[in-house]
């Protein structure tokens, strides 16, 4: 039976009606997937806490040891968080105003790890770089580390640190925030968290001096590449001449990063009893 316009017009309203919302919802959905493309995009940028470009990098690589190493070292224990791998945790750096996502907060070419702990050394300040101290010993060639790995990548080797109760595992044995190579530089026991490194004056109090341009460190020793590249040592190898200890704690040490038989003169104090590697 044939209809009227008047009688189908309700019918075509509610079509049309439906036929706008389906394209209202398609719209939505539409904008959401721009949104979240969007978001997708920005967030990662805008979460990035270690401020590294694909040009330059400040202390060590995006990778954290600057050797290759996927997960950075070895780290089989509960320090402290550091964040930026300069030896001293976030909470130290955060108690002298250091930066806890930059290794070399005044970018004058050594670590904040390094200038803390080191002769004369500022960790704010540009102008103020360690002097070596001469606290160095010379090997009989028998007696001789050629090839000694750090797999916790606290700057001294795996059978230095076994043999004087440290663990080649554990960064920072005693967990007080700084790490045991530079405890022994500074002559504060590794084993006590209560004995912690000393300076003279606080880092500087009136913010970070910086010098620029930022310096690489190629291989994370703490030392840019200029400052190994005038004192001859490998900017590609924590360790240069393969003895065990660093490049940069050779340096504060006085001891020489190119000859193997040249090595710190450190001061192990005796590990608790009850120490275990």
């Amino acid at each position: 039976m044939p209809q009227t316009y008047s009688q189908v017009k309700p019918f075509l309203a509610a079509a049309k009606a439906r036929s706008a919302a389906k394209a209202r919802s398609a719209a939505r959905a539409r904008s959401i997937c721009t949104l979240a493309v969007l978001l997708a995009l920005l967030i990662p940028s805008l979460a990035c806490s270690d401020y590294l470009t694909d040009d330059y990098f400040i202390g060590t690589s995006s990778n954290t040891d600057g050797t290759g190493n996927e997960d950075g070292g070895v780290d089989n224990s509960d320090s402290p968080d550091d964040d930026d791998a300069d030896g001293l945790s976030n909470e130290v750096e955060a108690s002298f105003s250091g930066e806890t996502l930059e290794s070399d907060s005044d970018q004058d070419g050594y670590d904040d790890g390094l200038e803390f702990v080191g002769n004369g050394g500022d960790p704010l300040n540009g102008s103020a770089s360690p002097s070596p101290f001469s606290r160095s010993r010379f090997l009989e060639t028998e007696d001789a580390v050629r090839s000694d790995p750090d797999r916790d990548l606290d700057g001294l080797g795996d059978s230095f640190e076994r043999e004087n109760g440290l663990d080649p595992e554990d960064p920072d044995i005693d967990d007080d925030g700084y790490q045991d190579g530079l405890e022994l530089v500074a002559n504060s026991d590794p084993f006590d968290a209560s004995d912690r490194p000393e300076r003279v004056a606080p880092p500087a109090p009136d913010g970070v001096d910086r010098l620029l341009p930022a310096p690489r460190d190629a291989d994370g020793d703490g030392l840019s590449d200029d400052i190994e590249a005038l004192g001859g040592t490998d900017t590609t190898q924590r360790d240069s001449d393969g003895d065990g200890f660093s490049d940069g704690l050779e340096l504060l040490m006085g001891s020489d990063g190119i000859d193997f038989l040249s090595i710190p003169n450190f001061n192990v104090p005796t590990p608790p009893a009850d120490s275990t590697t």
